[in-house]
């Protein structure tokens, strides 16, 4: 079976958001992409998911993410979920068991500085990031992130995930094109 390499670095971390959006994995284990830092700069839909995550270069820094094996046909479906919001890039990053690996992952195609994630995004980030066991110090400095949180319209959110996903991923599209 053809396998293609994914490095996941934001909710797909989480195995809950990829079951949700119907992603079988063939392979996971914990990684690092040297020479990259993890920002919130992708802009959302303000008081609800204000930001989404992605990477820039940094000569002094690392992202800590999951490194995927999954079938081509998988891929195609995180593709269709990343939108035309993202741009992916061919990186090397150092997974935990299989060393240094070329791999596919996304960064955002229109950088907005400044932003931050809601605090339902970061807590997916950070449960994603316990789940697949990344380094205690990583862990403290993704929870540490400052959020936004609106109350009952963000927990209104965060309990139809699944529908405002359906909405942000026809959304992405519209504003891509």
């Amino acid at each position: 079976m053809t396998s293609v390499c994914y490095f996941a670095f934001g909710a797909n971390m989480s195995s809950s958001v990829l079951r949700r959006r119907g992603i079988e994995i063939l392979s996971r284990e914990p990684a690092r992409l040297p020479g990259y830092r993890l920002v919130f700069d992708l802009a959302g839909f303000p008081w609800i998911e204000p930001a989404f995550a992605s990477i820039e270069r940094h000569p002094e820094r690392e992202v800590h993410g999951v490194l995927y094996r999954l079938t081509p046909d998988q891929l195609a479906r995180i593709d269709s979920y990343e939108g035309r919001a993202y741009s992916f890039i061919e990186v090397e990053v150092e997974g935990a068991s299989s060393g240094t690996t070329r791999c596919r992952t996304y960064r955002s195609r229109r950088a907005t500085p400044g932003l931050r994630p809601s605090r339902r995004y970061l807590r997916v980030l950070c449960r994603g990031a316990r789940e697949n066991g990344l380094p205690p110090s990583y862990l403290r400095e993704l929870g540490a992130h400052p959020t936004v949180h609106v109350p009952v319209l963000s927990d209104i959110v965060a309990g139809g995930i699944g529908v405002f996903e359906a909405v942000q991923r026809i959304l992405f599209e519209m504003q891509w094109r």
